[in-house]
């Protein structure tokens, strides 16, 4: 697929799961066992193979407005079928969208119309040369230290910064709230400072439980 928003198709899958957070660059791993997701996927294997992950706003997710407004487009980059029916799956991100409308469901699983226009940059390589890693490494340091992870720091050093943000927005006990402002950012060099500033709030143990992001 040429990364360009023209090749893009004008209507895609959504899989609305709560706190689950896919970010241009990183890769989500997925266990498909619902057969309406079985049936998304196989919509878009043999095309695009395109799923716009989107979180809910509630858990009533048949209600279009209880989603947020941006999500984040992830091609199937692996596929596996399981003996018992099951499909697991890993999306790549791709670019961010705006539900510019809901259209009208397939088989169970929804669709929409993705507006992919301001998010054009998502499909050039981020310019991390001029972003000061120093601080977040340091916040993932202590999260490690505090959570009693045995983890390469070595490893971790040598990553780029759209690697360790991607990862740490999925493993870290964030709010759906939080992952979503990491979503929303602007720009990397925004997603890292959000990402230290929630780290950062981790670490204040009489204030466990507070979201960050009103």
């Amino acid at each position: 697929m040429k990364k360009n928003i023209k090749n893009l198709p004008n209507s895609i899958p959504i899989f609305p799961l709560d706190g689950a957070l896919l970010l241009p660059g990183g890769i989500l791993p997925l266990n498909i066992f619902e057969p309406r997701y079985i049936a998304l996927v196989d919509s878009v294997i043999g095309d695009h193979r395109l799923v716009g992950m989107i979180q809910p706003l509630s858990n009533n997710e048949l209600n279009n407005k209880n989603l947020y407004p941006v999500g984040c487009a992830g091609r199937i980059t692996s596929l596996t079928e399981t003996e018992d029916n099951r499909y697991l799956i890993e999306l790549t991100g791709l670019l961010r969208f705006k539900i510019s409308k809901e259209q009208k469901s397939i088989n169970g699983f929804r669709l929409i119309a993705p507006d992919w226009e301001g998010y054009k940059l998502d499909l050039m390589p981020p310019n991390e040369s001029s972003i000061d890693r120093t601080e977040l490494f340091d916040e993932i340091k202590k999260y490690f230290s505090r959570n009693k992870i045995d983890a390469n720091m070595s490893d971790i050093s040598s990553a780029s910064l759209h690697q360790l943000v991607s990862t740490f927005s999925q493993i870290c006990s964030f709010q759906p709230n939080e992952k979503q402002a990491l979503l929303e950012a602007v720009s990397l060099e925004d997603r890292v400072k959000i990402m230290t500033s929630l780290l950062k709030m981790d670490g204040v143990a009489n204030l466990g439980g507070t979201s960050l992001i009103n």
